[in-house]
């Protein structure tokens, strides 16, 4: 680390603005340590661990003091599966993604102030994608992903000139944004006789309307189902893509699930439902 950082906590009353993050994927906390990944002045150059003040931790006020992040595996050091702990980095403006041929997912960042997200060097790993509660990215590039289940992109907003999904083929699934050009795009990566869906009520917000939602999250023994209307079936899908199991009741037993990410798919007579869940 070239620089020593020194944060001035004006905040460091409020409960928890010191607190170290606790992280859900030890690999990423490892990245972030090590590698200089961030970039403190917005110049393009990556020149800081996410560790500001050298202290073998990353705290949530360091996290919050930093805008642009990138996440470069190139040597395969690190076998980071999914970067759901970036939602602590609420002030993210950018944040580039490249050679993470582990990667399996990417979902339930919740950052309202990120704009820029580009994605490249994960071609078989990354089966779902969904930004649906990124309101703010317009500069999206999704390049590498051969073969992907779970496409939403659904966010209200449409992404610029740069809107890239070089190398991104054979999409199952697809929600976008009631957008011509977004639309097309997204139609030409579909597997043959598939197409992109505006209507699917899928993204995070919109799926929780219709179903209640489900609870807790994270689980560890059992996922509670809410729905106005009973679904015509139900399916717990691991992150490749698996049907691990086919629940028939709202209270749905996981206790044998092993630990780590799935979705719940709820198919109504006219729409299909989409939801991340833990298993702890």
């Amino acid at each position: 680390m070239k620089y020593l950082i020194t944060i001035l906590l004006l905040g460091s009353s409020i409960p928890g603005f010191t607190q170290n993050i606790d992280f859900e994927e030890p690999n990423l906390q490892a990245y972030l340590l090590e590698k200089e990944c961030v970039d403190l002045n917005g110049d393009g150059t990556y020149d800081s661990t996410a560790d500001l003040d050298q202290n073998g931790s990353i705290s949530h006020a360091e996290a919050l003091a930093i805008k642009h992040l990138e996440i470069d595996d190139l040597y395969r050091e690190y076998y980071i599966r999914h970067i759901q702990d970036i939602r602590h980095f609420e002030n993210l403006e950018s944040l580039l993604i490249y050679s993470n041929d582990s990667l399996e997912y990417i979902s339930l960042l919740g950052l309202d102030s990120l704009h820029t997200l580009r994605l490249d060097g994960s071609p078989y790993s990354l089966k779902y994608f969904d930004i649906s509660d990124l309101p703010n990215v317009r500069d999206l590039r999704v390049e590498g992903p051969f073969y992907m289940d779970y496409f939403n992109i659904q966010n209200g907003t449409y992404a610029d000139e740069y809107f890239s999904l070089f190398y991104t083929e054979y999409i199952q699934y697809a929600c976008v944004d009631d957008i011509q050009e977004e639309i097309n795009i997204v139609a030409e990566h579909m597997d043959v006789g598939l197409s992109p869906q505006t209507e699917c009520s899928v993204s995070i917000n919109e799926a929780e309307k219709i179903t209640a939602g489900i609870f807790p999250n994270p689980a560890k023994n059992t996922l509670h189902i809410n729905y106005e209307t009973p679904p015509e079936s139900i399916q717990i899908i691991d992150i490749k893509g698996r049907i691990i199991v086919k629940p028939i009741a709202s209270n749905i037993n996981i206790t044998d699930l092993a630990s780590g990410m799935y979705y719940l798919e709820l198919r109504f007579k006219n729409k299909v439902t989409h939801h991340s869940f833990m298993k702890e």
